[in-house]
Parts: C-alpha cells; structure tokens; sequence
C-alpha cells in the first residue's frame, strides 16, 4: 500500500503532471472565456438593436405611433410619411398571393399619394383584370394612354379588357400595336 502512495507522490511532482494540469487550467479558463465571449456578444447584439432609439435620441415605439402606423393590413396606415412606393410594392405583394381586393385598397392608397403616376394606375388596372372589372380595367388604361400613348403596359391592360369584353377586333388592333 505505501508503495502506491510513494509513487502516486512522485508521479505528481513530475514535469509531465506538471504540464498536463497546467493544460488543463488553460482549458478551464478558455472555457470561461468562450462563455463571457458569447454573454458578451448577447449583450453587444440586445445594445445594438436597442441602440437606435440612443443614436436617434427619441422613441421609435412614439415615432411610429405619430406616423399613424399601428398595424398591419388595409386601412391601417394613415396620411403619413409613406410615399406611394410603399404601397405598390405592398400591392404586388398581394396580387402575387392573390389577394386583389387588399392589393387594389393599396393602389388606391398609391394613387393617393401620386394621382398621375402611369405605373400605379396600370397596375390598377391589372388588378382590376384579375378581379374580373373589365371595365375599370379599362377606364385605367384609357387614363395612362391620354397621357402616354406609348406606354406598352397600358396598351396590352387596355387589349385584355377590350378582348374580355368581346370587342375582339380593336384587341386586335391594340395587341398589334403593342408588339
């Protein structure tokens, strides 16, 4: 038995025990590191996002809430800093997904905002394509090519409703122009 413990007592002051604690403390203290170096980058991250209201020196919860900006979906949105790009981008959103009730309430929110862009009223006029309203598809179209007359995406919104309607050949006419 006093032989184990003589030699277990002569093992430890050896140099390779010697090296394999230290080794082993390093470990540990990276360990500790790695664990502050992630609480720390947790704690950078939460600062970072919460430091814009610092940085702008206001509220951005108020800030929003004086934009009139309270929610999601058609009518939330209030006169405001929003400009009509917004809005059809929103609105082809919706169409993409098919939700063109939605997406004409924003291109109507758009043509609020910029009454004479050719853009937003063709894309109008699209939507009213999709829902079937040949007419208002129509009316829209009509609207862009008084000012434009070249504005090919008019032109074709303008063929699609002519030929829904049965008036086959001004689409005709119209689809011939547009190519």
């Amino acid at each position: 038995g006093l032989k184990g413990v003589s030699s277990f007592k002569m093992r430890r002051s050896d140099y390779t025990y010697k090296e394999i604690k230290s080794q082993i403390h390093k470990r540990a203290k990276n360990s500790k590191r790695k664990v502050s170096n992630s609480k720390e980058q947790v704690e950078s991250y939460v600062d970072s996002s919460r430091g814009i209201s610092g940085v702008l020196n206001y509220d951005l919860k108020s800030m929003i809430q004086k934009c009139g900006i309270y929610g999601q979906g058609p009518g939330v949105f209030s006169q405001g800093p929003l400009d009509s790009h917004v809005y059809v981008r929103q609105s082809r959103h919706l169409m993409k997904k098919g939700c063109f009730s939605s997406a004409l309430h924003y291109l109507n929110m758009a043509l609020r905002c910029d009454p004479t862009s050719p853009v937003i009223q063709t894309a109008r006029a699209k939507c009213h394509l999709q829902m079937g309203n040949w007419e208002l598809a129509q009316i829209d179209a009509d609207a862009v090519l008084s000012e434009n007359g070249n504005y090919l995406k008019a032109i074709f919104a303008k063929a699609e409703s002519l030929y829904n309607t049965c008036k086959f050949e001004h689409a005709l006419v119209l689809y011939h122009r547009g190519l």
